[in-house]
This record gives C-alpha cells, sequence and structure tokens, in this order.
C-alpha cells in the first residue's frame, strides 16, 4: 500500500494529495470492514476469516493491474480493504485464542512482530519488482501479480493449518491454526 501513491502519482502526474486521496479509499473501507467484523462474531471461526480476507486481498489487488490512472484502481483498493480489514479483526482473534491462555501476550507480540516483517518485506519486495521492467507499467504488473500471489499462498497456507489444528484431540474444525503455539 505505500507504495501505491508514489506511482499514481508518476503515473497520473497528480500531486502528492490527490496520489493519496486514492489510497484513502483503501483506508476508509479497511476501518469500516474492521469495524462492521465484530457482527460477524462467533459464526465464522477467526482462521477462516482470515482465509477469505488474504482471498480479498488478493483479488483486490489483481484489481490495481490497470494501468496508472488514478480512479482505475478504486475498485480494488475497496475490495482490497474489504480484505484488509476483516483480516486485522481476525489476527487479533487469533493472536489471543492460538496460545494458552496465559500466553496472551506472546500470541499478540507474534502477530505485532510478524505484521510488521510482513509490512517491510512487502514495500522492498513491491519497489525491487517495480524496478525489474522495461517500463512502470511491466515493473507494476511484477509487483501486482506477486503480491496477489503472496496473498494466495497466505491463504492456502492459513487454510491448511486450519485443517491440522482440527485434527487435534477435542478441537472443532477451525477452532484453532495449528502450529507451535497450539496448547
Amino acid at each position: 500500500m505505500s507504495v501505491v501513491p508514489s506511482d499514481v502519482q508518476r503515473g497520473s502526474h497528480v500531486t502528492v494529495v490527490a496520489a493519496c486521496a486514492v489510497l484513502a479509499a483503501w483506508s476508509a473501507t479497511a476501518m469500516v470492514a474492521s469495524l462492521l467484523a465484530r457482527s460477524i462474531g462467533t459464526r465464522v471461526e477467526p482462521s477462516l476469516r482470515l482465509v477469505a480476507a488474504l482471498a480479498l486481498s488478493g483479488v483486490g489487488v489483481l484489481g490495481w493491474d490497470g494501468g496508472c490512472a488514478r480512479w482505475e484502481r478504486l475498485p480494488g483498493l475497496v475490495v482490497a480493504g474489504v480484505g484488509t480489514g476483516i483480516g486485522n479483526a481476525a489476527l487479533g482473534a487469533l493472536a489471543v485464542t492460538a496460545v494458552p491462555p496465559d500466553g496472551s501476550a506472546l500470541g499478540s507480540g507474534a502477530t505485532n512482530a510478524a505484521r510488521y516483517l510482513g509490512a517491510g518485506g512487502g514495500v522492498a519486495l513491491s519497489l525491487a519488482l517495480l524496478a525489474t521492467g522495461p517500463t512502470a507499467g511491466a515493473g507494476w504488473r511484477h509487483a501486482v501479480v506477486a503480491s496477489a500471489t503472496l496473498c494466495g499462498l497466505g491463504a492456502a497456507a492459513v487454510g491448511l493449518c486450519t485443517a491440522r489444528g482440527a485434527d487435534a484431540p477435542g478441537r472443532a474444525r477451525g477452532d484453532r491454526i495449528g502450529g507451535p503455539f497450539r496448547a
């Protein structure tokens, strides 16, 4: 997301404020989706919400490959914003339910560390891929495809870990993600 405004500014020759206004669509949608995710509550397990969020984010990212015009990216940013909002809400729930009750601080800290590492790595990867194409548009397509692929792989990994966690004795399907912090 950090790369979107600079690419829009460069491609559309607009001011920084106008380029950032495009990104505001993602930010606002993510905030609203995060607040509304509480209404989903216990009807859908957090791990399944995370799978859906990653899938939505990947689909939204693919919508950005329409060129550098400011508003061509709006539908993709809105879809990715819904995925981000649902994903952020699900991560908070998973951070405390995937560890024993006395380890909720560990779960929360591990989640935040992973998010920051992912964000830093994502920006670095996006910038590196932007430089790979013979034109700015070609590099942008490389970054879009890589981002969407990583979202898809993340959704598959969470889905597989969820299925593996359901195999544990006494666990309902989707109850917790399997992994090193399982109780």
